[in-house]
């Protein structure tokens, strides 16, 4: 392929916009890939899926070392961008590829069928086109059928199904069959299971229900479990002091014993009952229990400092843009910059003394002396993780020693805050927000420093990061300033997910 760099400069371009079309080189099309499209990587040996966006390749969202290649295969155009990784630059475009779809796909092969439950039957198959835009799967119902009609359509490189909903003691029959815009593949092989019997309904009733609430925004459950064929246990909770509206809040898993429910408000009274469930039906309810929260301990008025990075200071940020909290900013009320410094500021610098870090941290306290509650964020790069939790118990006895000796307003220390699932932000990498938060715990062991009961930070997903895949957009700045602002409130934070 000729011209490389104006092509890498085009495409990055219209990546960064977030551009859906298709653009013409010399007659080799590049499709672009919009915020919320699914994506396929591929590598020289296995095909998996990577939801989210071409863009966020390009924004450092998927961690590479040197010399790392990957296709990425846009629907449903069969067209791959090929990107590598490079130290400085990240990943960047090396060519564009174009798979033509001028035949129909080739048939899916080897599919099973297995019987999971009385109502639920798993598919599987393997994908053997490169070229399909979809699978359609047909089922017959009783034993021999051969009356298939069409029972839903899938897109392309899917090679496994759940069939719920379906009858006890039945059996169901499959076929399977790629689609593109040439036609249909040949119908796979033939596959049939029969659903299981229906269970006996639970055979035991909960009991001994007993609800505590030792913090504001948190009540726990426990009961005893009586039966042996449990699915699972319906937990309904209703407010107020005899009370009967009762609603589901969550379904356990079978066997559990326990729950605490983190969706509650402070000083608040709720009711809770429990029964056992599986497919068949239900156990007889457990007893009520009663339970009334504790007041928050929360200043009801609050002007909220930190600590941390420039992370942290995002979540300053969201409070001042999206609620009334008064907090600490970048520019104080008198229009200076006080906070720019907090850039970069790992537990290593502010727990060895780094004058700039903690002039900073003065200088909030001035900008804002009615300051009473300091939340305390600690950042960590990836790689002072290796050094271990315990190494860092005299950083964060200086951090907690310099901030009581400058200010009586009540500490609260978190770790970073979490990413959805298959989300890595490279400064801290896979297992930095988990370690954070150990260093915030070995903190609250061993200093002044609280906990903050009932807050909940995150997760966030790729859609609320900026470029770099670690801060916040204004939508992840908006979700963790709803989520401070419930944990002031005593209030819960379910609402709160954007």
């Amino acid at each position: 392929m000729t011209n490389t760099s104006k092509h890498k400069d085009v495409l990055l371009g219209l990546l960064l916009a977030g551009f859906v079309g298709l653009l013409l080189f010399g007659g080799t099309r590049a499709a672009q890939v919009a915020v919320g499209d699914h994506v396929v990587v591929i590598t020289e040996s296995d095909v998996y899926d990577r939801p989210k966006t071409t863009s966020n390749v390009v924004g450092h969202v998927l961690p590479g070392d040197e010399g790392d290649v990957l296709q990425v295969k846009t629907k449903p155009s069969g067209t791959y961008a090929k990107v590598s990784f490079a130290s400085f630059n990240g990943w960047v475009l090396e060519e564009v590829l174009e798979v033509a779809a001028d035949t129909a796909p080739n048939t899916p092969a080897n599919l099973s069928a297995t019987a999971q439950s009385a109502s639920t039957i798993s598919l599987e198959w393997d994908d053997m086109a490169t070229n399909e835009l979809a699978y359609e799967i047909e089922r017959c119902e009783g034993a021999g059928c051969t009356d298939y009609t069409l029972l839903v359509g899938l897109g392309a490189d899917v090679e496994s199904y759940s069939d719920s909903g379906l009858v006890e003691e039945t059996s169901y029959s499959y076929r399977v069959r790629a689609t593109n815009t040439i036609g249909a593949s040949g119908y796979s092989n033939e596959a049939s299971a029969t659903t299981e019997p229906l269970p006996a309904p639970p055979d035991g009733d909960p009991t001994n229900l007993v609800a505590t609430s030792d913090a504001p925004g948190l009540v726990s459950l426990m009961w005893d479990d009586n039966a042996t064929n449990e699915g699972g246990y319906n937990i309904e909770r209703c407010t107020g002091v005899g009370c009967s509206d009762f609603a589901a809040i969550v379904v356990t898993g079978a066997d559990v014993v326990s729950y605490d429910d983190s969706t509650v408000a402070a000083e608040t009274s709720y009711e809770y009952r429990v029964q056992a469930v599986n497919e068949a039906g239900v156990s007889t309810y457990s007893n009520t229990a009663a339970v009334t929260t504790p007041p928050s301990d929360i200043p009801t008025n609050v002007t909220i400092g930190y600590l941390g990075c420039s992370m942290t200071r995002d979540k300053g940020t969201g409070m001042s843009l999206y609620t009334d909290i008064d907090t600490w900013t970048k520019t104080a009320p008198d229009g200076t910059k006080v906070l720019k410094s907090y850039s970069g500021g790992g537990i290593v610098e502010w727990g060895t003394g780094n004058n700039i870090k903690w002039n900073a941290f003065d200088n909030g306290l001035s900008a804002w002396p009615d300051t009473n509650i300091i939340l305390w964020e600690v950042c960590i790069r990836e790689e002072d993780i290796a050094a271990g939790v315990n190494a860092y118990l005299d950083e964060v006895q200086f951090i907690a020693d310099e901030i009581q000796s400058r200010t009586d307003a009540e500490l609260y220390v978190i770790g970073q805050v979490p990413y959805d699932s298959g989300h890595v932000c490279h400064t801290i990498g896979p297992d930095g927000a988990a370690f954070s938060q150990d260093i915030a715990d070995l903190a609250v062991a061993n200093t002044y420093a609280q906990h903050p009961s009932g807050l909940i930070l995150g997760p966030l997903g790729s859609h609320q990061v900026k470029a770099d895949g670690c801060h916040s957009n204004l939508g992840g700045m908006q979700e963790q300033a709803c989520q401070i602002e419930a944990w002031l409130e005593g209030s819960s934070p379910d609402g709160c997910q954007l």
